[in-house]
């Protein structure tokens, strides 16, 4: 059985109401849905404003 490969986002934050955040939840969730390991690494804060798939894990390198 071939193992799905794990997808890492990289984004500023996700703590703003904003086209490029809400794209990256929205494709997050989708892909985590489909049985994807899905990382996001935010770089500011780790606070989410759209709602993340429980599997979908977010980082911040500077809380």
């Amino acid at each position: 059985m071939t193992q799905l490969p794990t997808i890492c986002f990289l984004t500023g934050t996700l703590n703003a109401f904003a086209g490029a955040e809400r794209m990256t939840a929205v494709i997050a969730n989708a892909l985590a849905a489909r049985g994807y390991r899905v990382l996001i690494l935010s770089l500011w804060d780790q606070v989410c404003v759209f709602p993340l798939h429980p599997a979908v894990e977010h980082c911040a390198l500077f809380a």
